[in-house]
């Protein structure tokens, strides 16, 4: 396995990158901010999402059109996103752009004097995505999932922000939180495919070189100190939708914790692929559901630990939550049988996502942000020693019977006073 190189720059700015030769001359890069709605208050909610839909726009003078063409007429992709947690400026594109390519993403990061115009319609644009990802029925069930497992603390806020936040946004706004939180000790640069080693580091170190080095406000996002999880289900009612839809989770270790990959495992086990333990369950034998999709996502210091269910007939609700409840705890239970079978469909999709120069970027990225405690390269050995025993232990663990559950069900739908929690 190649060595990934490292560079911290006297400014704190850490570099990293892993060389991909065969690659048919691609490389891809990442500019990490370590900050996101977790650390927005209740004034500029949605602000970090602001600043990924203005990452690429006017910069002074220079309009945005002539930056896009400074990626495309290079054959470069870029794109921008914003999380919980992370800011991240990207760009794909040859080799032989590497030097234009970080230059530009230098360019986005350091940016504060936006378009008026640009502003307002980017912020026009977030208001209506706003209600459109509301009406999306999953969607919005995610988000209250996240409301109610991070009650009172920055997580439980959107990331889109809200109406009333995002209408207050201002340009200054905008900059004094750039000031404060997209410092060089506050950022990574990740590059990963073909590149000369000697062209990075110079180029970086004449770009984000010459960002200043200044203290970062601390965070706030000690959550599992301060909360006292027990279960929770929340039931909430929405007139013309047919189907019911249900988040069901848990909030567990970060990925800076040993038992990471060990919970990233049964996630699969319970819900990734045809032969997953809920699909096999709700969906192939009973015919509950439509769609099924788990994730852990990791925050930090913590993750959330679910699963995502569309339930076709809205009267079976309570079955399908019966049924979740006893697959969790045959796991617990008694050590699986056929573990080899799940680790080896896991593995399989680690192998072809790793294949993949921009996803091992952003995972580069990502895992020295958030301080994983595994290379994620090393995913598909470690998940193949893990064992039946060790699964059962972590289920044991950690998908406890207070779990968070968060259910959007159509007018009308009665839970009788027995079933309710």
């Amino acid at each position: 396995m190649p060595e990934i190189l490292r560079k911290t720059l006297k400014n704190g700015l850490l570099i990293i990158a892993e060389k991909r030769p065969n690659v048919e001359g691609m490389v891809s890069i990442h500019v990490g901010v370590k900050v996101g709605s977790g650390c927005e208050d209740a004034k500029n909610q949605g602000i970090s999402h602001l600043i990924e839909h203005l990452a690429f726009k006017s910069q002074g003078k220079r309009h945005f059109e002539e930056i896009i063409k400074s990626f495309n007429h290079n054959g470069i992709d870029f794109n921008a996103g914003a999380t919980r947690n992370i800011i991240d400026f990207e760009a794909e594109g040859p080799c032989e752009h590497l030097s234009s390519a970080l230059e530009e993403l230098y360019r986005a990061v350091k940016n504060s004097k936006y378009n008026l115009e640009e502003v307002k319609r980017e912020k026009e644009s977030i208001l209506s995505e706003i209600p459109y990802r509301k009406d999306k029925p999953m969607e919005f069930c995610l988000d209250s999932f996240f409301s109610v497992l991070f009650r009172d603390t920055p997580f439980a806020r959107p990331v889109l922000g809200t109406s009333k936040s995002i209408k207050k946004l201002s340009r200054r706004k905008i900059a004094n939180f750039k000031n404060s939180y997209f410092r060089p000790d506050n950022m990574v640069v990740a590059v990963c495919g073909k590149f000369d080693e000697k062209e990075l580091f110079r180029t970086v170190k004449k770009t984000f070189g010459r960002l200043r080095k200044r203290p970062v406000p601390p965070s706030e996002t000690k959550v599992l100190e301060s909360k006292n999880y027990s279960r929770t289900t929340v039931i909430k009612k929405r007139k013309g939708i047919t189907s019911s839809y249900l988040v069901f989770g848990y909030l567990t270790p970060g990925f800076n914790h040993p038992d990471a990959p060990k919970l990233i495992l049964l996630n699969s086990i319970l819900c990734d692929g045809l032969s997953s333990k809920l699909y096999l369950k709700l969906i192939q034998s009973r015919g509950l559901g439509y769609r099924l999709k788990g994730d852990v996502e990791n925050l930090g210091d913590f993750s959330v630990f679910h699963f995502d269910v569309q339930i076709g007939n809205p009267n079976r609700f309570l079955e399908a939550r019966r049924l979740i409840i006893e697959e969790i705890k045959k796991i617990r239970n008694a050590p699986l049988e056929d573990i080899e079978g799940y680790k080896s469909w896991l593995i399989s999709q680690l192998k072809r996502d790793l294949a993949d120069i921009d996803y091992r970027c952003e995972m580069a990225l990502d895992s020295e942000i958030e301080k994983w405690a595994f290379d994620f390269r090393r995913l598909p050995e470690i998940m193949s020693k893990i064992t039946a025993r060790e699964i059962q232990e972590t289920a044991q663990k950690y998908l406890t019977d207070d779990y968070t559950l968060v259910a959007l069900v159509p007018w009308g739908f009665r839970i009788r006073k027995k079933h309710q929690e």
